[in-house]
């Protein structure tokens, strides 16, 4: 079991060495429902221009990292259309579904931003 263990070692520090980050190992089904679940947020936004790139944004983003980003611009759309405080807790929702698939550095932190 020792040798197994070794071996995931390896082959992350490789990964890691390449440029292949943790979320880009990440199971692509959680991949597609974290995409499905940002789109769904959507499906109350202001109907715009704005909302149709951001909702094209989110099917064609290539990777995790891709999402975490562009929930900044669904929480912008659907604030048009539902209001700032029934989007947070949409994209808190949301936001939640990347718990454990990035690192940490990428996460939220709660204290600075009640600041």
């Amino acid at each position: 079991m020792k040798m197994s263990w070794n071996l995931s070692k390896y082959s992350s520090s490789l990964m890691e060495r390449l440029g292949i980050s943790k979320s880009d190992r990440c199971d692509p089904s959680r991949i597609v429902d974290i995409r499905q679940a940002m789109l769904n947020d959507l499906t109350e936004a202001d109907e715009s221009n704005k909302l149709t790139r951001v909702y094209v944004r989110i099917v064609f983003a290539r990777d995790l990292q891709a999402l975490w980003y562009l929930r900044c611009d669904a929480m912008t759309m659907l604030a048009k259309g539902v209001g700032e405080s029934a989007a947070s807790k949409r994209i808190a929702t949301t936001t939640a579904m990347f718990n454990g698939l990035l690192p940490a550095a990428q996460k939220p932190r709660l204290a600075q931003l009640h600041h």
